[in-house]
């Protein structure tokens, strides 16, 4: 995972998943379509990051809601 932050707004500039062992077609998504990571940039890292399952902004991928939860985690 990789997670990009302007230290002079405190937003994140951007979000990706380098590695990943998902199923090829649902959490591999995370990393292979650039959706899930897009949703991540002009976020507040003051903020928490959740799916909108979970009450926050991010769109989950569908067929993917624990990759996608996890990916939030991270950032």
């Amino acid at each position: 995972m990789m997670v990009g932050v302007n230290i002079d707004t405190d937003k994140l500039v951007g979000a990706g998943v380098t590695v990943h062992t998902e199923t090829p077609g649902l959490g591999a998504n995370a990393k292979d379509k650039p959706d899930l990571a897009a949703q991540f940039k002009g976020l507040s890292v003051t903020d928490p990051v959740s799916v909108t399952k979970d009450g926050g902004k991010i769109n989950a991928i569908s067929g993917a809601t624990i990759t996608s939860r996890a990916v939030c985690d991270a950032v």
